[in-house]
């Protein structure tokens, strides 16, 4: 049984600049109206895609 779509409102992701892979892309398509809170001390990805995130310094 799939948990409904507003079942979380938020998610924080250490590791953030894996947030382009397939897996995480699913999450965000599940649960369209959860936060996403991004923690990396990696903010580029190696590979082709950067990280979808803002650096706070």
């Amino acid at each position: 049984m799939l948990s409904p779509e507003d079942f979380f409102d938020m998610f924080l992701v250490d590791e953030a600049h894996h947030n382009t892979a397939a897996s995480w892309q699913q999450v965000k398509r599940r649960f369209p109206n959860a936060r996403l809170v991004n923690f990396s001390a990696t903010p580029a990805r190696a590979g082709r895609h950067q990280a979808q995130i803002r650096a706070i310094q």
